[in-house]
């Protein structure tokens, strides 16, 4: 094999084993182990389900940490403003 067709077929290779613990979570924890729906056609809808339900809860993962970040911003900002307003009603 020449130094390019090694080069490409570990590319490859690289690509897959990236892929493939998706693919091994999808099917354990999306359901994708076990097809109900009849035919190639929901076969398709299947795998469509699991990779939407896969990337929405990941999505939301991400969300997850960003809001917690704004509403802890939010929080601070009212607890300031209160101790400003309590403070200027002392004085």
């Amino acid at each position: 094999m020449t130094y390019y067709q090694r080069k490409k077929l570990s590319n490859a290779h690289k690509k897959r084993a990236g892929i493939e613990p998706v693919i091994g979570h999808i099917k354990a924890n999306h359901r994708l182990n076990r097809n109900f729906y009849k035919g190639i056609t929901g076969d398709n809808i299947n795998i469509m389900l699991a990779a939407a339900g896969f990337n929405f809860r990941r999505m939301m993962n991400k969300w997850k940490s960003s809001f917690c970040q704004f509403l802890e911003n939010t929080i601070i900002v009212i607890v300031l403003l209160m101790q400003q307003d309590i403070s200027a009603k002392v004085i």
